[in-house]
């Protein structure tokens, strides 16, 4: 029996290092674009749920997905990677996070873009006189929506060449945050600054969709986006992360400051950017890899340089050699090794 038990350990961890080692391809999902813009289709306005919106009215919540070309790719499934645009949780919308898709598919990943709701009453521009609840309203909800998005995207995984073992998030300013939310917080850490939120909208992973699909967050993308606090990043939330900020950002702090910069008239919430974050993640010891740039303010990295840097980051968690770094300079992106 003893030896049954542990053929069969054997067996399944020999399985699961070859599955782990598929995408780990020369060539393909870092360095050099395997597809040509013109070989990455599209299926756009596909609807993963429905969800009341700030002003009551009911949002039709859709998705963009992006893929090279069945006709031109050999794997019949691929690894994904969910996109959420910047914009304050005020304004934007999925088409903002297109150009990104493209770049990462012609790497060879499945990619989409989705809406979230949005929107709040931001006072007037600059003054620091926001409504602070319906701001936490907008950050609880936007979160719901990507976790409905995630459940949708794993129940029809087969239509798209979905492998639902490899899902990565990313996002830009808010759209990074909601990622770094829905990959590191429980309900209950939700709960901690967003006090009244779940009694408002509900649980935050029972809104936008019936779905009660199961899904695994094998990494993140966070462009210049940050967390309430640094306390929700535990020993047991080892997702590595790649991260690109500015040090001068006073809209989301590169290290720990108010949302904004707003301490009056209205105190904004505060936020732990890329360099905290960076901080609780070296202290466990999980992978990440902080890009900053030392004299820029807010999104100052451009799409393809993001898409060659995460890309190879993306790579080395599938090929079991993630490694942590911290570049201070803007340098030409290359992987860390060829694959």
């Amino acid at each position: 029996m003893n030896q049954l038990i542990s053929f069969l350990l054997l067996f399944f961890s020999g399985s699961i290092s070859v599955a782990q080692k598929n995408y780990c391809i020369e060539n393909r999902f870092a360095g050099k674009d395997c597809f040509k813009s013109g070989e990455i289709k599209s299926t756009t306005d596909v609807v993963y749920g429905y969800a009341r919106n700030w002003k009551g009215e009911t949002d039709t919540m859709k998705m963009d997905f992006f893929y090279p070309d069945s006709t031109k790719d050999k794997l019949s499934k691929k690894p994904f990677i969910m996109f959420m645009f910047p914009g304050g949780y005020s304004v934007g919308n999925r088409k903002k996070m297109h150009n990104m898709c493209i770049l990462f598919a012609q790497k060879g990943y499945v990619t989409a873009s989705i809406d979230y709701r949005v929107g709040w009453n931001t006072g007037v521009s600059g003054d620091c006189t926001g409504n602070i609840e319906l701001f936490k309203d907008a950050v609880y909800k936007a979160t719901q929506d990507a976790r409905a998005a995630l459940r949708f995207t794993v129940a029809h995984a087969a239509e798209y060449g979905i492998d639902t073992a490899w899902i990565f998030l990313g996002g830009a300013s808010a759209g990074g945050a909601n990622a770094l939310i829905t990959a590191f917080c429980t309900q209950q850490e939700l709960n901690e600054k967003l006090e009244k939120q779940e009694m408002k909208f509900g649980a935050v992973d029972k809104s936008t969709n019936d779905l009660k699909t199961k899904y695994t967050i094998k990494g993140v993308i966070n462009m210049w986006g940050g967390l309430f606090s640094d306390m929700h990043i535990t020993p047991e939330d080892n997702i590595p992360t790649v991260m690109f900020h500015g040090e001068k950002d006073e809209i989301v702090p590169f290290n720990v400051s108010r949302f904004n910069n707003c301490y009056f008239p209205v105190a904004y919430p505060i936020v732990h950017g890329s360099k905290s974050l960076a901080r609780k993640f070296r202290e466990y010891g999980f992978c990440y890899e902080l890009n900053t740039d030392p004299v820029a303010n807010h999104g100052c990295f451009n799409d393809k340089y993001i898409c060659e840097k995460a890309s190879c980051f993306l790579k080395s968690i599938m090929c079991g050699t993630c490694s942590s770094s911290e570049q201070n300079t803007i340098k030409k992106p290359i992987c860390a090794q060829e694959y």
